[in-house]
């Protein structure tokens, strides 16, 4: 989330002025949100040895960069075999969907998704019904996502006999 705030006014900032009571409680608030960091993330820095406007702006620019998270940590990819969208569901994914409809249970009856939890069987009717929520929370609705109904369809049965018509075919 951006926060917006207007912009100060033509010489309001002096770099080389000396900080007032007012930032110096701002650094010490800095300081210690940046002690509850990762040590390989804090800057060392004593607040004490920042003495003008310049000098705390940057430390404050820095720190706001480390807690906002300006460090992406990249994810790989799982493998195609992750995901099976037959598969019966775990018992990770049933928690999962579990907890999701009971938060879903807390929304007005006309915003919920109407999804029987219960026919939530496979990997894939529990990635739809995981989005759906996701996106209904976040506000996007989740229209353009595989409609639960649908993915419900996708059941273990049909599975055993798209198997068993592959193992006669070979």
């Amino acid at each position: 989330m951006k926060v917006l705030a207007p912009k100060p006014a033509k010489g309001s900032f002096n770099k080389d002025r000396r900080i007032s009571d007012l930032v110096k409680s701002q650094l010490s608030h800095m300081h210690e949100a940046e002690r509850k960091l990762p040590p390989h993330h804090q800057t060392g820095q004593k607040i004490e040895s920042i003495k003008t406007e310049g000098q705390a702006s940057e430390y404050i620019r820095q720190i706001t960069e480390r807690l906002h998270g300006k460090y992406v940590v990249k994810v790989p990819k799982p493998p195609r075999s992750a995901f099976n969208k037959r598969r019966q569901m775990s018992d990770l994914l049933k928690s999962q969907v579990e907890h999701f409809n009971h938060v879903e249970m807390t929304w007005p009856p006309e915003k919920r998704s109407g999804t029987d939890i219960a026919k939530v069987t496979t990997e894939h009717g529990a990635a739809a019904y995981i989005g759906k929520i996701t996106a209904m929370m976040h506000g996007t609705g989740g229209e353009k996502m595989t409609p639960v109904r649908e993915a419900l369809a996708a059941s273990p049965k049909r599975a055993v006999k798209a198997k068993k018509k592959l193992t006669k075919k070979r």
